[in-house]
């Protein structure tokens, strides 16, 4: 894999993991399922993250907050899913980071 490529999967990742952060966000600041569910609708990177059961459970928590205590378990499983995501993409980004400190260091001992 060439640097150029690597730098744009590394860009992609990055900018998926600010969209997950900032969706958690949210939540924790008090969103309801379908602001959440609006969010992922309007972004088509975080539309497939989410899957249908999960989308489901957003339309189920409705207009009640995610983490209010009538619906915590659902709102519980949406946090579990967005930390789940956020932790591989972490992970993505740490690998990525080394295959690109691997190429920086082969450029420089080339001379």
């Amino acid at each position: 894999m060439n640097r150029e490529k690597i730098e744009e999967e590394f860009e992609q990742r990055s900018s998926k993991l600010e969209q997950l952060l900032y969706l958690k966000q949210l939540i924790l600041r008090g969103a309801t399922g379908f602001k959440i569910l609006l969010e992922i609708e309007q972004n088509y990177q975080l539309t497939y993250i989410f899957d249908k059961v999960d989308k489901s459970i957003l339309k189920e928590i409705g207009n009640n907050e995610i983490m209010n205590e009538d619906v915590k378990s659902l709102g519980n499983e949406i946090i579990m899913t967005l930390n789940s995501q956020i932790h591989t993409l972490e992970q993505e980004i740490e690998y990525l980071k080394y295959k690109l400190r691997q190429i920086t260091n082969n450029e420089g001992n080339e001379w």
